[in-house]
C-alpha cells in the first residue's frame, strides 16, 4: 500500500538526511574514504532483511506459534526458501539479517567475510527465479575486502562495523518506505562527491525528456538509456512502456550498473521487461546486439570527458 504523500517526503528526507550525515561522520573518521556506495549498499542490506522478516512472519505457520523469524535456527527456516524466493526474489536465513550480523559483529573476526557470504547467499537463493539477473554476480561486484577498505583488516572492520552501526539509527519505517526513497539517495549518489555539479536529475526533466523522444505516443515498445548511470530515467520511461515492451540501459561502472539493477527491482518491475548492461557505451556499444529502440535518451554527466577524433590520431 503506498503511503501518503506526506510520509514519503518525511521518510525521503529522514533518508537523506540521514545517509549524509553517516557519509559526513564516517569521513571525518576515516579520510579519504568515499563511503557513499558502502551506504546504500547496507541501506539495501537492511532493506532486504526486513522485507525477509516481514515475509516469513506473515507465513501462517509464524503467525500460530508467534514466533520471530531472527530467533529461528537456521535449518528451521529452511522451509520457507523456495516460497521467499518466488515470492519476493530471494532468501536470507535468520543469521545472515541484518540485525543478527550487526549484534555478532564486535566478536566477529571477519565481518568483511561475513558479509560477502551473506551476499553471495542472497544471489544463490535468486538462481532459477525471475529475480536471477537482479542479483547475479551481486557478491563479487560488493566484495567488502577490497583495497578501497583499507590493507589492515581490523581497519576494514572498524570501517564496516561504524556504517552498520550508523544504518541501524534509522528507523524501520524509513527502510521500509525506500522504494518510494531509494530514486533521491539515486541522485544524490551520483553527484561528484564536495562538489556543485553533477547530473541535474530535478523529478520533471526525467519526465520531460521521456514525452519529448515518445513524441507524444502514450506507450512505447522501447526505450533506450545509453548512459543510465543508477537507472532514474529507466525507471520514469516504465510509466509509458507497453504490455510486453521493455527497458535497456547501460551504466559506466559497475557500482551503478548494481544499483540500476536493484532499483528496477526496488520499484517492482518484472525482470523480463529489462535489460542492462555496463562499460562506456561509446566504446562497449554491442551489448543489445544492434538492437533498435523505439526511443533513446540519457542525462549526461557535466563534466566527463567524451572520447573524440584526437583520441585516434592518423
Amino acid at each position: 500500500m503506498r503511503l501518503p504523500e506526506g510520509e514519503v517526503r518525511k521518510n525521503t528526507e529522514i533518508l537523506s538526511i540521514r545517509a549524509w550525515k553517516i557519509a559526513e561522520v564516517l569521513e571525518q573518521r576515516f579520510p579519504g574514504w568515499d563511503s557513499r556506495r558502502y551506504i546504500i549498499a547496507m541501506l539495501i542490506y537492511r532493506y532486504l532483511s526486513q522485507e525477509m522478516e516481514q515475509f516469513a512472519e506473515d507465513q501462517p505457520e509464524l503467525v500460530l506459534h508467534q514466533k520471530r523469524y531472527r530467533t529461528m535456527d537456521d535449518e528451521e527456516a529452511e522451509a520457507l526458501t523456495g516460497d521467499a524466493s518466488s515470492t519476493i526474489g530471494f532468501f536470507i536465513p535468520p543469521s545472515g539479517l541484518f540485525c543478527n550480523v550487526y549484534r555478532d559483529a564486535p566478536r566477529d573476526g571477519d565481518l568483511g567475510k561475513t558479509l560477502e557470504w551473506v551476499f553471495s547467499d542472497i544471489e544463490e537463493s535468486a538462481v532459477g527465479y525471475a529475480s536471477e539477473s537482479v542479483f547475479r554476480n551481486l557478491s563479487s561486484h560488493l566484495a567488502k575486502d577490497e583495497i578501497e577498505l583499507g590493507a589492515v583488516p581490523r581497519t576494514r572492520k572498524q570501517k564496516l562495523y561504524s556504517l552498520m552501526k550508523a544504518v541501524s539509527s534509522i528507523s524501520p519505517e524509513a527502510i521500509s518506505d525506500m522504494t518510494s526513497t531509494f530514486e533521491h539517495l539515486l541522485d544524490q549518489y551520483s553527484r561528484p562527491q564536495a562538489t556543485g555539479d553533477g547530473r541535474f536529475e530535478a523529478q520533471i526533466i526525467p519526465n520531460l525528456l521521456i514525452l519529448l523522444v515518445s513524441r507524444g505516443s502514450k506507450s512505447i515498445e522501447s526505450f533506450y538509456d545509453p548512459y543510465c548511470g543508477t537507472g532514474v530515467l529507466l525507471s520514469h520511461a516504465r510509466f509509458r512502456l507497453a504490455k510486453g515492451g521493455c527497458l535497456y540501459g547501460q551504466s559506466e561502472t559497475i557500482p551503478e550498473y548494481n544499483m540500476a539493477r536493484f532499483f528496477m527491482f526496488l520499484i517492482h518491475l518484472d525482470p523480463t521487461r529489462f535489460s542492462l548492461a555496463y562499460g562506456d557505451s561509446l566504446t562497449s556499444f554491442e551489448s543489445f546486439g544492434g538492437r533498435t529502440f523505439d526511443a533513446i535518451a540519457s542525462i549526461l554527466p557535466v563534466r566527463k570527458r567524451w572520447i573524440g577524433d584526437e583520441d585516434y590520431p592518423c
